[in-house]
């Protein structure tokens, strides 16, 4: 298994300059926390920016899909730091991707509110495992990664919004907005 925290250690060799190999594998690593930032803040951002759509018809408060959006992943970055390590990786990202794709999915296809809410649900409780997750990976890289992971989250606070505001809403149905951002 590959010593992950040396890809990015500083180089400490008498002032030369790393190989074209360890400069590869620290810009890929960076980049990587970036995207990881991006996907995890994007995904919790573009439901705040729906929340009209989401409950479009119906006399419930806009709150609501805070409440939905915020608690599960509140709690989950609230509790799981104490118990987290005890499961792998491949378990948590698995985690992440299955209740993003779940939440999304049932958010984009249900006809009734309380089912959109608990999409909403499902897929806050999925980046907050993968917050938790992203945030405790950083600890085996340099510090770098964990300033490309913040900096990802900054533009995942940007993109998302801006995403959902610029899709022409005659061609999409709102709920559907959902479904096509995974593409």
């Amino acid at each position: 298994m590959a010593d992950n925290g040396r890809a990015l250690a500083p180089v400490n060799n008498g002032g030369f300059k790393p190989s074209q190999k360890q400069e590869r594998e620290r810009l890929r690593t960076v980049t990587a926390f970036f995207i990881f930032g991006t996907l995890i803040y994007a995904t919790y951002s573009l439901v705040i920016a729906g929340a009209q759509d989401i409950l479009a018809g119906t006399f419930i408060q806009t709150s609501m899909v805070l409440v939905a959006d915020i608690g599960p992943y509140f709690a989950v970055t609230l509790i799981a730091p104490y118990f987290m390590q005890k499961i792998s990786y491949f378990a948590r990202i698995t985690t992440v991707f299955l209740s993003g794709i779940g939440g999304f999915l049932m958010l984009a296809f249900a006809k009734q509110v309380h089912w959109k809410l608990i999409g909403v649900g499902i897929a806050s409780f999925g980046y907050g495992v993968g917050e938790v997750t992203f945030l405790a990976l950083t600890s085996f890289y340099h510090e770098v990664t964990l300033s490309a992971y913040s900096a990802g989250t900054g533009a995942g606070f940007v993109i998302a919004p801006l995403y959902y505001t610029g899709k022409p809403r005659y061609a999409y149905c709102p709920s559907y907005y959902y479904f096509y951002s995974f593409f």
